[in-house]
């Protein structure tokens, strides 16, 4: 394995896989959790109020869900001349993350 130097290009590509993913991911998940708090609120008599904090509540979770399975979904990804992985480092490495 070589390690590669992060260039504006490539972390172009990875920025752009999470940005897209997590969003269609998330405004679709998102809409889908609305709508269906939306049906059961109206079908149990809640308010206009409550079903609206639900929503919300329900959509920032699918974001943060989305975003979350975005950046998974990074690791399986080959671009075209390279992918992200995760390496262990030995203890005899020196890093300062």
């Amino acid at each position: 394995m070589v390690e590669m130097s992060p260039s504006f290009a490539r972390i172009l590509k990875v920025w752009w896989l999470i940005i897209w993913r997590g969003m269609i991911v998330g405004m679709l998940g998102g809409g889908l959790a609305g709508f269906l708090i939306g049906v059961f609120s109206g079908m149990i008599g809640l308010s206009l109020e409550l079903a609206y904090l639900g929503s919300m509540f329900m959509g920032v979770v699918a974001g943060l869900a989305a975003s979350l399975w975005a950046v998974w979904s990074l690791f399986d990804k080959s671009f075209s001349n390279f992918r992200v992985a995760l390496v262990h480092l030995d203890e005899s490495s020196s890093s300062s993350a």
